[in-house]
């Protein structure tokens, strides 16, 4: 069954005394949580017993106030201390959306346009590999996945915070890439919301203390901070479990990865309760930071691997329901998970029943989903079921993706072939570099396939100009072919290999 509520989970690690756990009503003279919520803390436990956390939290608001708090399990996976309210935990990608109050601060305040380019902003600013190129990127499609650069996250970059714009004019200048013509089309990519915090400093300030005076202090985010070393050492900071920079798995501790250039995309630390402020800034606003939200939720992209099921506003996926096993549950929903190294964020609001959800926990990739649904049926959310929406599903359709295609950054010629009832693939120039490839593709919609490349699993989603009919791209975050582009060698620019990186999906907690 699909959902949008739902995320890849990984092996768990050993842990003890996840049955120990505090809801914030147990610590209360006068219980005040309503009974419905009475299972939302036993399916946290059962979530967490299933991922690889060591620690989790989880908050509500509803009918106006915050309705439920609770959290389990441990805040560091081996030397223990139990989760409690004031717990912080690594936010991920919805830092978004916090990255997107700020830049529409700047524009209320007239320092520059959702039209302003880079090249009015930051002349200086060139790409290597795609020279000439960068200059034309407004700040609307920074914020909406549209300037079109390769996904790159360098997590073991410095924390120095002068290394948001130093890295951005140096390795990122030097290495990244543009796929295709910016605005072309939606394509999750982390340095977009790099470089939109990056306009962030212009005024002096850097981007980190910004947030905190602008946004975090004025919205009541007292436990939040968006300099993840500024935690070292603190109490009540959950230590993560996940990929390590030398590879294997361990501890991520706040420190551990905390590079200033990714901090704008998803290194904001938070507790789940401060979260719910956040969403109800989103809902009433606040003219202290931002008396109009609605741009932050108004669908201005269409993501167009969903159907037209999910648009994206600024740093906000937005979708019209919610699945659960008992179907579709339609209502309007604002949310954007993230990922780090170690964290994971759930952050679902919905305005028409004003309602906030926050799950934090401190493991790679965790699948909380089932907290999420048992939160938002207590808080008494979730429509009456119907039946889940159908993707599009036209095998006859394959002719439209059928012809040449070229990666010249990437992947090379690429040729896409149709016997009526499968889509085929061939790429020449994976094969003389050795690299294995499924050549026949799964479909998943009437656009969107999956190949097998060299052991790792990629999406291709086959992108037609607004108002075609032919396919013109073939997309995902770290690769993109063009019909009939011109076919170039991969030592042209610079790349001795295919740059064959399993793209960081669960890092961002794009919907599946």
């Amino acid at each position: 069954m699909w959902t949008l509520i739902l995320a890849l989970a990984c092996r768990s690690p050993e842990t003890e005394g996840l049955k120990d756990s505090f809801s914030v009503d147990s610590d209360s003279s006068e219980p005040s949580w309503d009974a419905a919520y009475d299972g939302v803390l036993a399916q946290l436990e059962a979530d967490l017993a299933q991922s690889t956390a060591g620690a989790a939290s989880v908050a509500v608001w509803a009918e106006g106030g915050v309705a439920f708090l609770a959290g389990t399990g441990k805040v560091h996976p081996i030397d223990g201390g139990l989760v409690g309210p004031q717990t912080r935990f690594a936010i991920g990608s919805t830092s978004k959306v916090i990255t997107s109050t700020l830049a529409l601060r700047d524009v209320q305040a007239g320092r520059f346009t959702l039209e302003s380019t880079l090249g009015e902003l930051k002349p200086d600013l060139d790409l290597s590999v795609s020279p000439g190129q960068v200059q034309g990127i407004t700040v609307h499609q920074l914020l909406t996945h549209q300037g079109a650069f390769y996904d790159w996250v360098p997590w073991d970059a410095s924390s120095a915070d002068h290394e948001l714009g130093g890295m951005a004019q140096t390795t990122f200048a030097q290495q990244v890439y543009l796929m295709n013509a910016p605005g072309a089309f939606w394509n999750y990519s982390n340095p977009n919301f790099s470089l939109a915090g990056w306009l962030g400093e212009a005024q002096g300030e850097f981007w980190a203390d910004r947030i905190a005076s602008e946004i975090l202090e004025p919205l009541g985010m007292s436990a939040c901070t968006a300099r993840p070393s500024d935690l070292a050492g603190q109490d009540d900071v959950a230590v993560g479990w996940g990929p390590q920079l030398d590879g294997g798995l361990g501890l991520v501790p706040p420190e551990y990865a905390d590079p200033a250039f990714v901090r704008p995309a998803g290194a904001v630390w938070c507790t789940p309760q401060d979260m719910l402020n956040f969403g109800v800034f989103l809902m009433e606003g606040d003219p202290a930071v931002l008396a109009d939200t609605s741009p932050l939720h108004t669908p201005h992209v269409d993501t167009r691997a969903y159907g037209d099921l999910v648009g994206y506003g600024y740093g906000l996926f937005l979708q019209p329901g919610v699945g659960s096993a008992q179907g579709w549950h339609e209502t309007p929903v604002w949310q954007h998970g993230g990922n780090t190294l170690g964290h994971s964020s759930v952050f679902y609001v919905l305005p028409e029943q004003g309602v906030v959800v926050s799950i934090l926990s401190s493991g790679y990739g965790t699948d909380f989903s089932g907290t999420l649904l048992a939160a938002l049926d207590a808080a008494g959310a979730l429509p009456s079921a119907g039946s889940i929406p159908e993707l599009p599903l036209d095998v006859s359709a394959h002719a439209r993706h059928v012809g040449s295609y070229n990666d010249p950054n990437n992947l090379g010629p690429i040729q896409v072939t149709s016997d009526g009832e499968t889509l085929s693939i061939r790429m020449p120039l994976l094969e003389e570099f050795g690299l294995s490839y499924s050549s026949t593709l799964v479909q998943r919609s009437t656009d969107v396939f999956y190949v097998e490349i060299d052991g790792g699993t990629y999406e291709l989603d086959f992108v037609a100009p607004q108002g075609a009919e032919e396919s013109q791209w073939i997309r995902n975050r770290i690769f993109v072919a063009t019909r009939d582009a011109e076919t170039r060698r991969l030592g042209e620019q610079g790349l001795s290999a295919p740059r064959l990186i399993q793209a960081p999906r669960l890092w961002m907690g794009l919907p599946e």
